[in-house]
């Protein structure tokens, strides 16, 4: 009758083992295999960086800019449509002032584009930063046509981006997607 009882327990114990190693080498197989998530701005492409002088003569890098929303603004001065984009970046410009950055890159940078920028600031009330693509910005973005819009989110992605005008609406909506604030329909 002992032996009946200890073949029992050893039974017992070689379940538990075989239940134990299955375990152990599941918990193995899952520490190998595990990647953690990547933050939510590693699914978008790193803006490329760059360094401009704006129209008053101060050097600015994207990277300045880092921790805040960053809009792109591919223009030219004497571009229609692009008169027109800066109508409707002063109305995102005037709610996101602090939070979100503006700045217009001209597309043309041959001499003498600054003081047109210059006047172009003045005469449409431009209240952020202007400067001329002297480090090939147009080519790094892969513009094609202006205006266009590319807004950059904190962490340096491109998270937007519009060729042609768009309207001031349609910027606020994607800024509160980026800053994770609740938007109406």
């Amino acid at each position: 009758m002992f032996k009946k009882i200890l073949v029992a327990v050893d039974g017992s114990k070689r379940i538990l083992m075989v239940i134990a190693a299955l375990i152990i080498s599941l918990a193995f197989i899952g520490i190998v295999t595990y990647k953690p998530s990547q933050p939510p701005s590693s699914q978008y492409p790193l803006a490329p960086g760059f360094t401009l002088t704006d129209i008053a003569g101060k050097k600015l890098s994207l990277s300045d800019f880092r921790g805040k929303v960053v809009i792109l603004d591919f223009m030219g001065a004497q571009c229609i449509p692009c008169t027109e984009q800066v109508v409707e970046l002063r109305k995102v410009h005037q709610m996101y002032s602090g939070k979100v950055e503006t700045l217009s890159i001209s597309v043309y940078s041959s001499e003498g584009w600054n003081r047109e920028l210059r006047s172009f600031a003045q005469s449409f009330d431009v209240q952020w930063r202007i400067a001329t693509d002297t480090d090939g910005t147009v080519s790094k973005y892969q513009i094609k046509g202006i205006p266009t819009l590319v807004i950059v989110d904190q962490n340096g992605c491109i998270r937007f981006r519009h060729e042609g005008l768009v309207d001031a609406p349609a910027i606020i909506q994607q800024i509160k997607t980026i800053l994770g604030e609740v938007w109406e329909v």
